[in-house]
């Protein structure tokens, strides 16, 4: 935890992560070669491989059977247990069109073989809203509404979820922020440079002043544990939930 400047994460609460498998479900739709401000890379895939890669450094430790990366489109892979591995896969994945996260989060979650005694840690990586998806009748249904559903069953049966965040729109990162304060077990989390602004102003908030250190290992750590500790969920939330009202656009 040193080498990655994570500050103030108490062993026993990172060790919680151990009880978890963890999976990845990463979206590898044509928008992810968008240009990011970053001092290391160019792209948001490459900003996510990077970030993939931080969260192997600590996950590979924590997952002993090895996690799992499977993009919106494509094969997948498990049993990863480093950043080389990760990087590896990420290095082999195609981008392509469409954001159909629900029908590939269902596809995922239904054929992998659950492990005894483990609950299930997934993390959605996406720079995009939900697209429409077609019912087996037919019907197209509202994307917004189809998602947090699929979000509140999942949580209903105990899974826990880690939204990535990888677009600076401020319209899509409403939309899954909002989900994170109406859906129990999910977290949201922004690239670095915008979750410590938002974490140090909801410190301020709260009148912790100077705000505690955030670290962009911190980042990681909340990546992690958000949706399993309430401390690290509310980290970048101010009090009181905004009411249920999913985002349409006509």
């Amino acid at each position: 935890m040193e080498r990655l400047e994570i500050t103030s994460v108490p062993l026993e609460q990172m060790q919680s992560a151990s009880e978890y498998d963890i999976v990845f479900v990463v979206d590898n739709s044509s928008s992810m070669h968008k240009k990011v401000t970053h001092p290391k890379v160019q792209e948001r895939w490459q900003e996510l491989t990077e970030d993939l890669s931080l969260v192997a450094d600590l996950a590979g430790a924590l997952d002993e059977d090895g996690f799992e990366i499977h993009p919106l489109h494509g094969q997948g892979a498990r049993k990863l247990k480093t950043r080389a591995q990760v990087q590896q896969v990420m290095r082999h994945i195609k981008l392509k069109h469409g954001t159909q996260l629900c029908t590939r989060i269902r596809h995922v979650l239904a054929k992998r073989t659950a492990t005894p005694g483990k609950k299930i840690l997934l993390f959605i990586a996406t720079d995009g809203e939900p697209k429409e998806e077609s019912t087996e009748d037919g019907m197209v249904v509202n994307p917004y509404i189809t998602f947090e559903h699929l979000l509140r069953d999942l949580s209903a049966q105990g899974v826990h979820m880690s939204v990535l965040l990888c677009t600076d729109n401020e319209r899509v990162a409403q939309f899954y922020k909002g989900v994170d304060r109406r859906v129990a077990r999910c977290d949201v989390t922004d690239d670095y440079v915008t979750e410590k602004a938002t974490v140090d102003a909801e410190a301020l908030a709260r009148g912790q002043n100077p705000p505690p250190p955030f670290t962009p290992g911190d980042r990681i750590a909340k990546m992690l544990l958000g949706p399993i500790l309430d401390t690290w969920d509310t980290l970048n939330e101010p009090e009181a939930p905004p009411p249920y009202a999913p985002v349409i656009h006509g």
